[in-house]
């Protein structure tokens, strides 16, 4: 570890080679992939926070297919990695750290994939039904690339907690402020844009408890529990 001489409490973790490894192999395939869009990313995620605005205003960096794979696929690895350095195990080599790794992986793919499911069959029944504005396949692009930020800034917090080697308590406080940010980004986006004035106080209340709160209640306990039996 003599590459991290400003960082001696990695010298005395076990298995940190593997870990920095994934580290170094995610934050790669984020500088490659969205590194030439970083200032169409940087536009989309600022635009969440704007007041009302015209729907053209949902915009979204267009990746290829390909590079989407990749892209995907870190996203999912930095929450895996997360985990682990959360929980303080930096073995991926083998036993409980690979297992962590291999659940937050697989976690957030799950995760990803309800909501888009949710996102393509819901909007798509509003938007048939002239409730919503905004076409579903333009949302799910939307929420694409909500998902591949929440990655990168996943991936940043796992660095501030292992080479910072922060406490338990100020990490999982660091975690927690990804989805808030997230989650704010689309309540501003979902009452500006694909609702507008075209819903009831009610309805966008059931379309939130139903799309964004009820998934995040649902799993956050089964990952706790997950957790707690690893």
């Amino acid at each position: 570890m003599a590459f991290f001489s400003h960082f001696p409490f990695l010298e005395e973790i076990y298995g940190m080679d593997f870990f920095l490894l994934a580290v170094i192999v995610a934050v790669l395939v984020f500088v490659v992939t969205i590194g030439p869009d970083r200032q169409s990313y940087m536009e989309s995620v600022a635009s969440m926070f704007r007041g009302r605005s015209s729907d053209k205003e949902i915009s979204y960096p267009s990746v290829s297919f390909i590079s989407g794979i990749f892209v995907f696929l870190a996203s999912c690895s930095s929450f895996g990695l997360l985990l682990c350095s959360i929980e303080g195990t930096f073995t991926l080599e083998n036993g409980r750290g690979l297992i962590i790794f291999g659940v937050g992986t697989g976690f957030a793919a799950l995760f990803y994939m309800l909501k888009l499911l949710l996102y393509s069959s819901v909007n798509g029944y509003l938007f048939n039904r002239q409730a919503i504005t905004v076409k579903p396949s333009r949302w799910n692009g939307f929420f694409n690339m909500l998902f591949t930020v929440s990655g990168v800034l996943f991936l940043a917090v796992t660095l501030i907690i292992t080479f910072f080697g922060l406490p338990r308590p100020y990490s999982l406080i660091l975690a927690c402020l990804v989805p808030v940010f997230v989650e704010t980004g689309i309540f501003y986006r979902l009452k500006s844009v694909l609702f507008k004035n075209m819903i009831s106080v009610m309805g966008f209340f059931f379309y939130l408890c139903a799309l964004e709160f009820s998934p995040l209640a649902l799993a956050i306990p089964v990952l706790m529990r997950v957790m707690c039996n690893i």
